[in-house]
């Protein structure tokens, strides 16, 4: 994405304009553990949320690949469960 500008949580690349998940480099990829006292119903909206932008933002199937494989790897250092990751990525 050489020829893109990233925007608040997407890039955008030129000619044609198409959009990504833009990843600040600041962002540590950290998220309520799911071991924590965090409600379970906030732990689940994390899923979706990162799980939905992927899909909302990415332009190309390679783009949405690559966010998908990144979200699911960021979770799992989380400690979430891979039953939580699947059943969302299924849908």
């Amino acid at each position: 994405m050489s020829s893109g500008f990233g925007l608040i949580d997407q890039t955008l690349i030129k000619s044609p304009l198409l959009s990504a998940v833009c990843h600040k480099p600041t962002h540590l990829d950290r998220y309520p553990n799911v071991r924590s006292e965090h409600p379970i119903q906030q732990k689940k909206s994390v899923v979706n949320t990162l799980f939905e932008r992927a899909n909302n933002l990415s332009s190309t199937a390679q783009d949405l690949n690559s966010e998908m494989k990144y979200v699911k790897r960021t979770l799992m250092m989380n400690c979430y469960p891979k039953w939580m990751i699947q059943n969302k990525k299924k849908k």
